[in-house]
């Protein structure tokens, strides 16, 4: 039987529920930065529940893939799909990394610097939401979208930057656990929007 296959518009359609699931999960995750990852265990747990019943249900919105045309396409779209895939590893790979030092105390420059970076994490993704469900009525929402991601995914790594510098000066160069972990989170925040721009300007191409 022959299937149908999606065309541009579908395309992009089907990557609308995925990256709503990413605003939840990225808007959990910045109230947690936001409200100190030392603060009640109960509500950690709470909201870890939360993220990965979020991680879960993203596995099973790619199914569209049995749809995709055997064409350029559909091979630009598997790779979009893979950048989607890779953000989601990241955020439950964020959720093991505070699993390990949510009851532990912080300098207060991990907190400032977490709830920066996550911010405009949250923002990028928003961003790319928004192009998808805005596409096709303003056809030039993805050029556009895919600009301020990749503003926003610069402005992640110089932030990256300074707070790598703050934190060694903070913590006068400790490599200790805590700092390692940190450390890791942003890195892992930064790797999310390294991965958002690649899959919006690969769903440019499209």
């Amino acid at each position: 039987m022959t299937k149908n296959k999606l065309n541009k518009k579908g395309i992009f359609t089907a990557f609308t529920k995925p990256a709503a699931i990413l605003t939840e999960i990225s808007s959990i995750l910045h109230t947690q930065m936001v409200t100190s990852l030392e603060g009640d265990a109960d509500d950690w747990k709470d909201r870890r529940k939360e993220l990965i019943a979020n991680l879960r249900k993203m596995m099973g919105l790619y199914s569209f893939a049995a749809d995709l045309p055997s064409s350029e396409v559909g091979l630009e779209t598997h790779v979009a799909m893979s950048n989607m895939i890779s953000i989601q590893y990241s955020f439950h790979r964020i959720v093991t990394l505070i699993d390990s030092v949510y009851e532990q105390p912080f300098e207060e420059v991990y907190m400032d610097s977490l709830t920066l970076i996550s911010e405009k994490v949250g923002k990028a993704i928003d961003i790319f939401h928004q192009m998808l469900v805005d596409y096709p009525e303003e056809s030039n929402s993805i050029e556009e979208g895919t600009k301020r991601i990749a503003k926003l995914e610069r402005a992640v790594d110089e932030e990256n930057i300074i707070i790598s510098r703050q934190i060694s000066v903070a913590t006068e160069g400790d490599v200790g656990f805590v700092c390692y972990i940190m450390r890791k989170v942003v890195k892992e925040l930064e790797h999310i929007t390294d991965y958002l721009k690649d899959c919006a300007q690969t769903l440019r191409e499209i």
